[in-house]
């Protein structure tokens, strides 16, 4: 197996067999090499046409697109045992 890229492609070289990307987070440019290429498009969560849900994302409604996803879910957990163990 491979590494794990979080990177837009910005160019894809069918000769060489390469890659160009950009990493999200840092902005950083670099290239990588393929022996097979699968290309996986990324999408927004389905919001099933449900008024307000993107406009309430993160307050009341998460979707697990990202680790930060998963953390605002357990800390929201932690809230709620928090506020039950308060009299």
């Amino acid at each position: 197996l491979g590494h794990y890229y979080q990177a837009k492609a910005s160019h894809l070289d069918l000769d060489k067999r390469v890659v160009s990307c950009e990493d999200l987070y840092k902005g950083t440019k670099f290239d990588v090499a393929y022996d097979y290429l699968c290309v996986a498009a990324g999408k927004k969560s389905n919001t099933f046409g449900t008024p307000n849900i993107e406009r309430l994302e993160g307050v009341v409604v998460f979707f697990l697109k990202h680790l930060y996803h998963a953390r605002q879910i357990r800390n929201r957990i932690v809230e709620c045992f928090e506020r039950a163990t308060n009299p």
